[in-house]
């Protein structure tokens, strides 16, 4: 059976492979190199979520929990919102699970910044604990995933390809892109993948707001 693209990949096996200007093969019985290239980008794709605290690909999110920080400003999960999507704000009662209020958009509140998750309410977001949900749709299809976290993600599979049952290399080669590491702390090593400061600044641009 073929390997599937999983749900969160961030690009496709063709990108992949112009992305590093390779043809990437894996001659081992049993993998095709259809299977081995999807394997590497499930792979990157995995690893960027996790460094990012975020996920990418847009999906709905159903009555997600939040808490009321006194402040005006929410910020969402994920992002960016889909604006065309539906997007419900509720009060919640944490004992009963259920629904206290259904906030009206642009009335009572309302969505400042999209592209960051950030939700504007004037008479402040009460403090608490779960005391807010939101159903909402975030994140990019594949095809609009931003072309600077696609270059990231085909790197990061040319790392996977190259570092395949080695415990690490001196230097790495793979099409158009290649790299030599002087020392191992030329790198900022993340779940023992070697990441370069050119894929690091990437993803740092990307990781979860957090305030």
């Amino acid at each position: 059976m073929a390997i599937a693209a999983n749900s969160n990949a961030l690009m496709t096996t063709t990108e992949l492979q112009t992305f590093l200007n390779s043809t990437i093969s894996f001659k081992v019985t049993g993998i095709t190199d259809a299977d081995y290239r999807q394997t590497l980008v499930n792979l990157a794709s995995d690893m960027i979520e996790k460094y990012c605290d975020r996920i990418f690909i847009k999906a709905a999110y159903t009555e997600e929990a939040y808490s009321g920080n006194n402040n005006e400003y929410l910020y969402l999960n994920e992002y960016p919102i889909d604006t065309a999507a539906d997007f419900y704000l509720y009060h919640w009662d944490i004992i009963s699970n259920s629904s206290l209020y259904t906030f009206t958009v642009n009335t009572e509140y309302s969505i400042t910044n999209a592209t960051h998750g950030e939700i504007y309410k004037s008479s402040k977001f009460m403090k608490g604990v779960g005391n807010y949900r939101v159903t909402y749709t975030a994140g990019y299809t594949q095809a609009l995933v931003p072309y600077d976290l696609k270059i990231a993600c085909a790197q990061i599979a040319g790392i996977y390809y190259n570092t395949a049952g080695s415990g690490g290399i001196a230097s790495e080669s793979i099409g158009a892109y290649s790299v030599s590491y002087k020392d191992i702390s030329d790198t900022n090593m993340f779940l023992g993948i070697p990441l370069t400061p050119q894929i690091v600044g990437v993803l740092e641009c990307y990781k979860r707001i957090k305030i």
